[in-house]
């Protein structure tokens, strides 16, 4: 099996369009999960409450099995309501959002950033992870160029000593 480096871990980003068509997404779920994967975000944007609802219910089965949490891109409803381990949202959303500490109190809440400035605020507002994007070129972000391995590398100096 593939072993990372000092405490880095993998987690799983879906995507269901990106699967091949003799698959599903719980058969690719079980697979990651199986071979070592440390987490799974739940990120299907274009889901209505219910259907995510149900889809969520399905992988975190798979999820509890494995003993790695789920975390539930964008919708926070659903992740309170199928007690996943966490809620993912980008930076203006999680700033906008009444309540923060006593959400983070409830779920663990990641927070999308593209600025230091906004990493610094979105930990003072009670953020429990922060993901950094986007390092490389995607086609969740068709036109803009990845920002690269220097500006992440800039970006984590920069927070040591911030936070």
């Amino acid at each position: 099996m593939f072993n990372l480096k000092e405490d880095k871990k993998i987690y799983v980003v879906t995507n269901r369009h990106l699967i091949d068509k003799s698959s599903n997404l719980c058969e690719v779920i079980e697979k990651c999960a199986f071979k070592g994967a440390d987490g799974v975000i739940l990120r299907e944007k274009d889901l209505e409450n219910e259907a995510l609802k149900h889809l969520g219910e399905k992988i975190k089965i798979i999820t509890d099995k494995y003993n790695i949490p789920l975390i539930i891109n964008g919708n926070i409803k659903v992740a309170l309501d199928i007690n996943a381990y966490g809620f993912h949202t980008g930076f203006e959303n999680f700033k906008n959002m009444k309540g923060n500490e006593t959400i983070c109190e409830k779920i663990a809440v990641g927070v999308s950033v593209h600025k230091v400035e906004e990493a610094v605020e979105a930990e003072k507002l009670g953020a429990n992870y922060l993901l950094a994007g986007h390092i490389f070129e995607t086609d969740c972000k068709l036109g803009l160029k990845g920002r690269g391995m220097g500006f992440l590398e800039k970006y984590v100096k920069v927070l040591l000593y911030q936070l």
